[in-house]
């Protein structure tokens, strides 16, 4: 039983079981307290918690999870991995322990036809109502055992939903594990397989770990893909499943490394890393030094350390991209559609870090004599290797782990404070974050130009006293109009000036409490303790208010057309363009229009826009809308459109919608599965863009001379080339056809041999032809083509019955062999590409050398 075949059972089984049956969700999810979603029941966390109502009382999922959480097991052991799916049905507040626990014996016994004497229960302690179902179900009760919370108590994380759980184990046979008679569900050996838990969520755990009662009762249960289908499919290992085992393959193929002894960690490593790097990064997580990017980081250099520990150098993990893609082609075909994307992403990631590493390791086998002495990685050496090549602290300490060698941990620590050289996104000036205990006050909500003062001057992350011409640096004061970039919307730009000196900011950013104006001194000299007038560029603050505006807009218009259920994944407000990234399938033509038009309403009404600050707590209460994947502080500001929205929000806005003047979408987009993007003008820009498109039609309507109705008349342009294509076409066929049956072989050795440019435009003119004409003559050889300049693509065929003894892909490749370039196909039919046409004579002459031959 395939895995494809696995999901569809288990989502369809659910499905006529009254489960609404959804896709995927991202691995972002929208909780602040995980970079990942680690489980299946994440994106259902608001609804086990009452803070949202379900839109359905029951669901099923396969849901892709990622967790690092053990990512020095993976490779060691048959069940670890960063990246898995897991399947899983969840009721809220609808059907109990009573339901599920039927559903899933019924599932795994009668759908999968598991053995029942296989299958072992386990139960939280004091979980008597669990023990009585499964007994009415016929299950002996010396087969279902008790454990305490480490096992039998679940949460997805360290506060949130949690409860009680029951296990389903399956067993693998005395052949596995420690042997002994007494082995059961609870021992740590490997002969029971956990398939299935199925979580009772009753209580929520609060950050104080009191565990209060959930106000309804729910079911989530999880059950990993890739364990099930090691039990199916008849594994001792998920890695040798079909959702692994090809990429193994395809990655062992490259490396010429054999997948058992010294080679069976190294692939299991690099096969699993890779499938989490390519999901992350299809839902847009890139590779960097914080946060999520940190992750696809990790796994990609974490994979690259173990093929060069295993021997080969150089950059190749991408090459296997198209093989996990390709494995899950049916359900997540978004991965095909950026496969090109993600294949660009982790080449230049393993690209950037290849040479490092080689360099790395050749430092750290130099410094190992030193190293072994000492007993451990000190923190200068640990630190040296994370700045200098890049590793991350725990892949040296992963690298040493053989050697019982431990690192310095506090000690890489506090280097790190003192010198921190992050990437930091943004301008050219912004190379580096300045390490400051600085406050400065943000007054630029209501002014765009003060009296201030320099608190402090940073010159390449170093303090010092003054900055001169034409040099680069960041200045702090004591206070500032300029709006640092943050919640999606650029920075502002400006001057800071004395009489006597000119500082031209291109760009603000805020660390901790400081913030940070980087720039450049295009004349005198600024020094710590000057007093300086801070101004900010009005016209570009005031267009990214209108944008920024308009989002919230956007988002009102987005929640009342599709249903709360929209939610905001991500935003970018510039003064050129605003992009707004939501949960939602792809919108029609239809749909963009009316949501245009309700933008477009909502801003000419005029309303009047107000910011308040209260406490978090009461803008929940008061409905304000608050994105969980952000953190906020106990006072919040709240942004309120009079009638229209009221969300949390930090940024700068207008006074008036009215303000805004227009709105014209010019982009919607895929990102991620089920996430869209919606990229658009406002004011000026909307208005030139709409003038643009009513200019070229114009154009279009007076080369057709459409009398003012360019639309109608392409429509009849097109019609009539698509009859034009179909004569064309049936021309071809017959022309082809009269052809293939007048042309007269030449006979090279035992065959007939037919060389001809057809002088056609596709390769399916070239597969007609052949089709009528490759079983003319019992050992007839066909070569037609057709050219491109200096290239060609040609097909290649020979007749049935010559096809058992002769193949034409053999025979093709004799052809590009001369010619350059490459051919591909079965026994009776090849085709391929020609890339020195003028090759083509000495090709066809090697072609009957090698006919007469045999």
């Amino acid at each position: 039983m395939t895995s494809d075949d696995i999901r569809r059972l288990f989502l369809n089984y659910f499905k006529e079981r009254g489960h609404t049956v959804l896709p995927s969700f991202s691995l972002v999810p929208d909780d602040p307290t995980i970079l990942f979603t680690i489980a299946g029941m994440v994106p259902f966390k608001p609804y086990f918690l009452g803070r949202e109502e379900p839109p359905f009382k029951r669901a099923a999922t396969s849901q892709k999870c990622l967790r690092t959480n053990d990512i020095e097991e993976v490779g060691k052991t048959a069940r670890h991995h960063t990246f898995f799916e897991m399947l899983g049905n969840f009721s809220f507040g609808d059907y109990f322990k009573e339901k599920a626990i039927p559903f899933a014996w019924v599932f795994v016994t009668e759908v999968l036809h598991l053995q029942k004497e296989r299958l072992f229960i386990t139960i939280y302690k004091d979980d008597d109502e669990s023990y009585e179902i499964w007994r009415s179900l016929d299950i002996p009760a010396e087969k279902i055992y008790r454990s305490g919370e480490k096992d039998n108590f679940w949460s997805a994380g360290p506060v949130g939903p949690c409860g009680p759980c029951s296990e389903i184990y399956y067993d693998r046979g005395e052949d596995f594990g420690c042997k002994r008679p007494d082995c059961s569900p609870l021992c740590d050996c490997d002969r029971f397989l956990e398939i299935w838990n199925l979580v009772f969520m009753q209580f929520n755990r609060d950050e104080s770990s009191n565990l209060l009662p959930l106000s309804k009762k729910g079911i989530d249960t999880g059950m990993g893909l890739e364990r099930i289908a090691s039990v199916l499919q008849g594994k001792n290992s998920n890695y040798e499943t079909d959702l692994i085992y090809p990429i193994i393959e395809k990655l062992s193929s490259i490396m010429g490394l054999e997948y058992r002894g010294k080679g069976l960690v190294p692939l299991r490593v690099m096969s699993d890393h890779l499938r989490g790097a390519v999901f992350a990064i299809s839902d847009d997580v890139m590779p960097s030094n914080e946060g999520r990017g940190y992750v696809v980081r990790r796994l990609l250099r974490r994979a690259l350390t173990f093929s060069h520990l295993a021997g080969y150098q150089g950059a190749f993990i991408y090459k296997a991209v198209p093989t996990v893609c390709d494995i899950y082609r049916q359900s997540y075909p978004e991965l095909l559609e950026k496969q090109d994307k993600i294949i660009d992403v982790i080449r230049s990631e393993e690209e950037k870090f290849s040479q490092s590493l080689k360099e790395g390791i050749s430092m750290l086998n130099k410094l190992m004599p030193q190293i072994k002495k000492d007993g451990i990685i000190s923190g200068e050496i640990a630190f040296l290797l994370y700045d200098t090549y890049g590793f991350p602290v725990d892949l040296t300490r992963e690298m040493t782990a053989e050697f019982n060698i431990d690192v310095d941990i506090d000690g890489f620590n506090r280097l790190l404070l003192e010198r921190k050289n992050l990437s930091r996104q943004g301008s050219q000036f912004v190379d580096e974050v300045v390490n400051t205990s600085f406050s400065t006050e943000f007054v630029g909500y209501d002014n765009t130009r003060i009296s201030s003062k320099i608190l402090g001057i940073y010159k390449n992350n170093v303090e010092v006293n003054n900055l001169v011409d034409k040099e680069e640096g960041c200045i702090v004061l004591d206070r500032t109009p300029f709006y640092p970039e943050s919640g999606g919307q650029i920075s502002d730009i400006g001057y800071i000036k004395t009489k006597n000196a000119v500082f031209k900011v291109v760009n603000v950013q805020k660390e901790r409490d400081a913030i940070l104006h980087f720039g450049k001194v295009e004349s005198g000299i600024f020094s710590r303790e000057d007093f300086v007038e801070a101004e900010i560029n009005i016209e570009r603050r005031k267009l990214a208010s209108h944008n920024h505006t308009c989002t919230h807009i956007l988002h009102a218009v987005l929640r009342e057309k599709f249903g709360e259920t929209v939610s905001q994944k991500g935003s970018y407000v510039s003064d050129e363009i605003l992009r707004f990234d939501f949960c939602s399938n792809a919108l029609s033509d239809e749909e963009i229009a009316d949501i245009e038009r309700k933008v477009n309403k909502i801003i000419m009404e005029n309303h009047k826009v107000t910011v308040q600050e209260m406490k978090l707590e009461d803008a929940i209460k008061s409905g304000a809308i608050a994105l969980f994947s952000d953190k906020y502080k106990s006072v919040v500001r709240v942004v309120n459109i009079d009638n229209v929205s009221s969300e949390l929000c930090g940024g700068t806005h207008v006074k008036m919608t009215g303000e805004i003047g227009t709105f014209a979408i010019v982009k919607q987009e895929s990102i991620a599965s089920s996430v869209r993007r919606i990229e658009a003008f406002t004011g000026i820009k909307a208005l030139q863009y709409f003038q643009q498109k009513r200019d070229d039609l114009d154009k279009i309507d007076k080369i057709l001379d459409a009398s003012g109705s360019p639309v109608k008349k392409s429509v009849l342009i097109i019609k009539e080339i698509d009859e034009i294509k179909k004569y064309l076409k049936e021309t071809t066929m017959n022309f082809l056809k009269l052809k293939a049956n007048t042309l007269e072989p030449e006979e090279v050795g035992k065959f007939y041999l037919i060389v001809e440019n057809l002088n056609v435009r596709t390769n399916e003119d070239l597969l007609f032809f052949i089709d009528v004409a490759r079983n003319r003559f019992d050992n007839l050889i066909l070569f037609v083509y057709y050219t491109n300049n200096r290239s060609a693509n040609f097909v290649l065929s020979v007749s049935d019955r010559l096809s058992q003894t002769i193949g034409a892909n053999e025979l093709a490749k004799i052809i590009t062999k001369v010619t350059g370039g490459g051919a591909g196909g079965k026994n009776r039919v090849a085709q391929g590409g020609i890339k020195d046409l003028g090759k083509l004579d000495s090709a066809i002459k090697a072609l009957k050398d090698f006919l007469r031959l045999l």
